[in-house]
């Protein structure tokens, strides 16, 4: 698959090639909690809703709708050259072909990567005027339009409810039955925390070989994750050792150390690289392709609004790429698909780069279970406040620790200086 989306692009596939299937197969209903059933469609997705609620799938537009509101999810093809302010304005206009009177009261950027939006709206629904809040999401050139809305007088009481149903939405792929008997199956999960200091936790596959750790190779903390299944594997590398220090007049002209040469940072378990900074896309040809060897490039696309969510918080440069790739390995040849992030970041008159990775490999036919498995990893992703709140606390004693070094150090320095006669008492002599 060309572009990354977020599990977005596969409901999108499905309710377009699928459209049909819905006159010939009905949805089950099963009932999960007190007063709220699952509803099951054979387009591929899952949604929870109080019963009663009905859903339906029209024109490429999923409503569930009760007597207090309704819920929204539009998937959609991104026209080639539309902004996303044009995407705004287009889809405002086609909610007027079903309510005349709506209205976007307001909107804000939410997200860059992918671009997100929250939309306030307002229309007229049944002769009562609607309140409502959705969130337009593009990657790549697809994207999705959810929301919820409900009659203003209602609204604050049900907008849980209807976030709740919304919240819900599940999609897994074509039943079997919709299918012809081919099943893609609906990945479960299990949430792994770091062993080593509680770091994070995420969700991975049952089921999968997983490590997922806070590991320490330059006093820092960095994230690695690998989970590997049957069909796909997913990995998450923030950053992807090593380290890389751009070189200056230390490194080359003090100690001699030439682009490429390892350098050992104190307290470091693993050296660094001398090597300029370097964009993703250089990084890719330079360091990645070599790395898997045979590898060939399907397509490679620079991501600015990847880089803006991807890079480091302290990068004064940051550069972002979406890899695709074919690779030859005994068993036949997979897919990888890697986003690949370089981040340099200056302090001091020191610059540093560092690499975050996230991506899968899979064979052809499994691209979808492994898209599932990589969004729902970042969307998973989640760090320890108290954990965060020591590191804070840790970082900052180091930090104390540094500046009465150099205060010793620059104490040292002005004794040594008067120790020594001024250039004017010299001169005098």
């Amino acid at each position: 698959m060309g572009k990354f989306k977020l599990k977005y692009l596969f409901l999108l596939l499905s309710v377009i090639i699928l459209s049909l299937i819905y006159f010939y197969f009905k949805p089950s209903i099963v009932t999960t909690e007190e007063n709220w059933v699952t509803t099951n469609h054979p387009l591929g997705f899952s949604i929870k809703h109080p019963k009663g609620w009905k859903v339906s799938y029209t024109n490429g537009t999923i409503l569930v709708e009760g007597d207090k509101g309704q819920t929204v999810i539009q998937p959609f093809f991104l026209p080639k050259g539309m902004t996303d302010i044009q995407l705004i304005a287009s889809m405002a206009k086609s909610f007027m072909a079903v309510y005349p009177d709506f209205k976007i009261k307001g909107y804000k950027k939410y997200r860059d990567f992918p671009a997100q939006y929250i939309l306030l709206t307002q229309y007229t629904r049944n002769n009562i005027l609607q309140a409502g809040l959705f969130i337009l999401s593009v990657g790549g050139n697809s994207g999705i339009f959810s929301g919820f809305a409900a009659s203003q007088k209602d609204y604050h009481k049900v907008k849980d409810t209807l976030g709740k149903i919304l919240e819900s939405f599940k999609y897994y792929g074509p039943t079997a039955q919709s299918q012809g008997n081919v099943s893609y199956p609906q990945l479960s999960y299990q949430i792994t925390a770091d062993p080593k200091e509680g770091a994070f936790s995420v969700e991975l596959p049952k089921g999968w070989q997983i490590n997922a750790e806070i590991w320490r190779p330059y006093l820092d903390p960095w994230v690695k994750i690998d989970a590997v299944g049957k069909e796909a594997s997913i990995f998450a590398k923030l950053p992807h050792a090593p380290i890389f220090f751009v070189p200056n007049y230390s490194t080359t002209g003090i100690y001699g150390l030439k682009e490429g040469s390892p350098i050992q940072p104190q307290g470091a378990s693993i050296p660094g690289m001398v090597y300029r900074y370097l964009s993703a896309k250089e990084y890719v040809n330079i360091f990645l392709l070599p790395q898997l060897k045979g590898a060939k490039i399907n397509s490679i696309q620079e991501k600015p609004d990847l880089a803006n969510s991807m890079k480091d918080p302290y990068a004064s440069t940051a550069s972002a790429v979406e890899l695709n790739l074919t690779i030859p390995s005994q068993n036949g040849s997979f897919l990888g698909k890697y986003l690949v992030c370089t981040s340099l970041i200056t302090m001091q008159g020191v610059s540093v780069w560092t690499v975050g990775i996230l991506g899968y490999h899979t064979y052809p036919n499994q691209e979808s279970i492994a898209g599932q498995a990589l969004s729902h990893l970042i969307e998973t992703l989640k760090i320890n406040p108290q954990w965060f709140a020591r590191e804070q606390q840790q970082q900052a004693q180091r930090l104390q620790a540094q500046l009465a070094s150099a205060r010793k150090i620059s104490n040292m320095i002005g004794r040594t200086s008067s120790s020594y006669p001024s250039k004017s008492t010299s001169s005098g002599s």
